[in-house]
């Protein structure tokens, strides 16, 4: 082989499949007709926009402009999204763009042709499936019109601060959506909801109201929707029926008065019928001191731990015990995130290395330190613990630091190869999850 575009051609999704910048991908669609078909569809797969990065709203313009003229890349969009902490993983079937900030300090015709390009672009996603819209100021209803078009949407996540902006009633268009997610919900929107949730209880599956505090969601909002969606007297019901026997993820938010003995064991008897596959934690904000009991956490391992794939744990210490029980009995473990005091490092090579399916492990601050006591993981101290786990894991972080682990090949003095673990800049344009804005 004389050159890279040599290449067998049926090798390069495979080779592809591992780029993982924009950069890397747009140049490799320079490269030969045969690149530019496997790699044009990835390059389009996340396109990550911020506000910090330089000239970011002539970028977002000339992605529009882009998505108009050229309709037959815009059919690779599956996901327009501000950012999805969701699950997080981007799949090959997934199309992804990630706008930060929409640009709205504009004067008037420049926001207007701005807008008039936006929709033209969207009304070229046709296999759109998932929207994510949140900058504050920033959705108009034109916008929502054009995406209560897209015949695929199912997931659609807004700004629900609508004054002199949008008009709340455009939200009833939505009637096949499986996925809402309001933030910062107004009055006129909350007063919506019983309606559209109306037109949309019969495939709607999630709906997330996320206001930090609120005077217009109240017990009484809640219990007007509650006849449009799949819950009724829930925690009572869902024991004596078995209706939870589906559910394979579940996200608790606590404060110091839930985390007790007699809630803990209510919940794990709640949970032990159904087929959990992830366990997210979190304490709801500000409280030091708080711990996730030894007890609670051996309860849901026996329930769910051969089925297990997440164990996330934020803002809640957890002791070398807990961490050891969950890493011996849950053998299908990808996914650990944990909050534990410097000292329980030491153990934890040992811990990890129990997990054979491990990917992707991340070890929280304490509570209650300031920015600059913030602990510092050293290097070595990080390696020697990747060096204790399996193959399999890819991603490892302490406290605001990020290493991804390479296995690079060494050649022995008696010819014999072996891959030794290294850590590596965290490459990918995606913020990575342990850094997002908690589940609630």
């Amino acid at each position: 082989m004389s050159s890279l575009g040599d290449l067998p051609v049926e090798l390069l999704p495979s080779i592809i499949q591992h780029v993982i910048r924009p950069s890397h991908l747009a140049q490799l669609c320079l490269v030969n007709k045969y690149f530019y078909t496997f790699a044009v569809e990835p390059l389009y797969t996340a396109v990550f926009i911020y506000s910090w990065h330089k000239d970011w709203k002539v970028k977002i313009i000339k992605l529009f402009q882009t998505l108009v003229n050229c309709p037959r890349l815009a059919l690779f969009v599956r996901r327009l999204s501000q950012l999805r902490s969701t699950s997080s993983d981007v799949t090959s079937a997934q199309r992804l763009i990630a706008l930060r900030d929409f640009p709205k300090a504009l004067i008037n015709q420049e926001r207007n042709d701005i807008l008039e390009l936006c929709l033209q672009a969207l009304q070229n996603c046709i296999n759109l499936q998932s929207c994510a819209w949140t900058r504050d100021g920033s959705l108009t209803t034109d916008i929502l019109k054009t995406l209560s078009r897209a015949p695929q949407l199912r997931e659609l996540e807004v700004n629900g601060r609508n004054e002199y902006r949008y008009d709340e009633r455009v939200l009833c268009d939505f009637k096949t959506l499986t996925k809402v997610t309001i933030i910062m919900p107004s009055s006129p929107v909350v007063n919506m909801l019983p309606q559209w949730t109306a037109f949309a209880g019969a495939t709607l599956r999630h709906l997330t109201l996320i206001c930090r505090s609120s005077t217009v969601v109240t017990d009484q909002s809640l219990l007007d929707i509650a006849p449009n969606l799949d819950y009724t007297c829930f925690s009572e019901q869902c024991r004596t029926a078995d209706t939870l026997r589906s559910l394979r993820s579940i996200t608790l938010s606590v404060d110091n008065k839930m985390m007790h003995s007699a809630w803990t064991r209510e919940v794990a008897d709640l949970l032990r019928p159904s087929p959990l596959q992830e366990f997210h934690i979190s304490s709801n904000g500000g409280e030091v001191g708080l711990d996730i009991s030894t007890e609670f956490c051996a309860d849901i391992v026996t329930a769910h731990g051969p089925a297990l794939k997440r164990f996330s744990v934020h803002r809640l210490r957890m002791n070398l015990a807990s961490v050891e029980d969950i890493c011996r009995r849950c053998p299908k473990l990808e996914q650990l995130f944990v909050t534990m005091e410097q000292e329980d490092l030491d153990g934890l090579g040992h811990c990890l290395s129990l997990l054979k399916c491990l990917r992707t492990v991340h070890v929280h601050r304490p509570l209650g330190l300031e920015a600059e006591e913030l602990p510092v993981v050293p290097p070595q101290r990080v390696l020697a613990i990747v060096q204790q786990c399996n193959w399999a894991l890819r991603q490892i972080g302490f406290n605001t630091r990020v290493h991804q682990i390479e296995r690079a090949p060494v050649k022995e003095a008696d010819g014999t190869l072996t891959f030794e673990p290294r850590l590596v800049p965290y490459e990918s344009p995606e913020i990575p999850e342990q850094f997002l804005v908690v589940r609630t």
